[in-house]
């Protein structure tokens, strides 16, 4: 409304559902829309705009400059490589990884577009973990699990060459056993 996009007359109309206080879906939405989320939906607003805690919200006050807003049909959202740099700043990194994937896997936002933005990314909360989690993307990635597991890998010293070629091996069935100096010690 503050835009002057809607009127309130307009929300109040059968086109528009009222999910939380002065949040609102297209009516057309399955409930599933707004239910089924496994968390809180985030919310990213500016500071200073007025708007409170609502049951399953989950919002955030942060400078959100113009090119990082798209508009999505009637909606205005964050950008593809706005959210992907927020998830990966924000969320841990078992976490992160695998939505970064998923993003790259989608074509949302390249993995050069990614790494670039990462780059530029100065000081503030999260800004080494996004360029960690920016690091350790695969658009093969077939599944969270999979991502998960490459995380864990890379984070136990595994290098990507050796996970290329473990990949290598386990793909026509061969079983890999890894067999370190402290199991060889017990």
């Amino acid at each position: 409304m503050a835009d002057g996009v809607l009127t309130r007359d307009e929300l109040r109309s059968a086109a528009w559902k009222r999910l939380f206080h002065g949040i609102y879906a297209d009516a057309e939405l399955p409930e599933s829309f707004a239910v089924d989320t496994p968390g809180p939906i985030e919310m990213v607003v500016p500071p200073g705009s007025r708007f409170g805690a609502a049951a399953g919200l989950r919002v955030r006050r942060a400078p959100l400059p113009i090119t990082d807003v798209v508009v999505r049909g009637r909606f205005r959202c964050t950008s593809g490589l706005r959210t992907a740099l927020d998830i990966g700043r924000l969320e841990p990194l078992m976490e992160a990884v695998p939505a970064l994937d998923q993003l790259l896997a989608a074509g949302v936002v390249s993995r050069t577009t990614q790494e670039a933005a990462a780059g530029e990314l100065i000081g503030g909360r999260g800004v080494r973990r996004c360029r960690q989690a920016v690091s350790l993307l695969d658009e093969r990635a077939e599944s969270p699990p999979e991502s998960r597991l490459r995380v864990l890998l890379a984070l136990a010293g595994m290098p990507a060459r050796g996970r290329r070629r473990m990949k290598r091996l386990t793909a026509p069935g061969w079983r890999v056993v890894l067999v370190t100096a402290a199991a060889l010690a017990e």
